[in-house]
């Protein structure tokens, strides 16, 4: 199993966010790679409603790979419904401090740390419900074998 989703409910309502006209719902969770957490990842979530699909919810993981979900332009939650989720987690690998920034500024190559499935919300396989009755705590289980 490559990618699994463990839904909890914990008994929170939604709150209207007045700039995206949408009501939001609290999402947090924990990423884990092969059973440990993964700190510094990047989760992604996006609404499989084509309508929704610019309420792009964000996080970051902490050192304990938990996450609190906000929606880009909106505030805290996500709105309710399915959504695709893609998790991933780069660092800088060439960093050049040898040049004249005001003739150039070379392009920064980065390099995702997780398997690469896991950085596409087509092929992540990570799908996940938001309730729209209580906030939805979920378990984000990644597999480093995972192609």
């Amino acid at each position: 199993m490559s990618g699994l989703v463990l839904l909890i409910g914990c008994g929170q309502v939604g709150t209207w966010s007045e700039s995206r006209q949408v009501m939001l719902y609290p999402v947090t969770g924990v990423v884990m790679l092969d059973g440990e957490p993964v700190a510094g990842a990047q989760v992604l979530f996006q609404p499989a409603d084509e309508s929704q699909q610019n309420l792009i919810g964000t996080a970051e993981t902490d050192a304990s790979g938990r996450f609190t979900l906000e929606t880009v332009q909106a505030g805290p939650g996500a709105v309710a419904g399915s959504h695709n989720v893609r998790v991933c987690k780069t660092v800088v690998t060439n960093i050049n401090t040898n040049f004249d920034p005001e003739a150039y500024v070379p392009p920064v190559t980065e390099k995702n740390l997780l398997p690469a499935k896991y950085n596409s919300f087509d092929k992540s396989g990570l799908t996940f419900e938001v309730s729209d009755v209580e906030s939805t705590h979920l378990t984000i289980e990644l597999d480093s074998q995972a192609k």
